[in-house]
């Protein structure tokens, strides 16, 4: 994502998280864009920052805020079982046994770190 696109993502995740307590900060950030492109296309804008625009100033941004809300909100699934703790613990054990080299290990913590924030 160049400057422009994080100051306009910036912009507009801040918008979805005042208007509707959903927050898109850090890597997130990824998410909101992909959800959002498809909506730029139907609505033929050309950026983010127009997207935001419209939000906020277009007569029917009511509606339009209530498309956000439903494509960008957490959505329930009905998850059924696929391992049991046994198994997932047989699993550890064997992802333990295997050797990982040294130059490796700064990008498996770099990746471990980036998927906490």
């Amino acid at each position: 994502m160049t400057s422009v696109d994080e100051v306009e993502c910036k912009l507009l995740s801040d918008l979805i998280q005042e208007r509707f307590g959903l927050c898109f900060g850090g890597v997130r950030q990824e998410i909101l864009v992909s959800r959002v492109r498809g909506r730029l296309k139907v609505l033929r804008l050309g950026s983010l920052l127009d997207y935001y625009h419209f939000l906020r100033c277009h007569p029917q941004r009511d509606e339009e805020r209530a498309i956000v809300k439903a494509t960008t909100a957490e959505t329930a699934h009905d998850l059924q079982a696929v391992l049991t703790a046994g198994d997932i613990l047989a699993i550890q054990k064997m992802v333990r046994k295997v050797p990982v080299s040294d130059h490796v290990r700064p990008t498996l913590f770099s990746s471990l770190a980036r998927t906490r924030q």
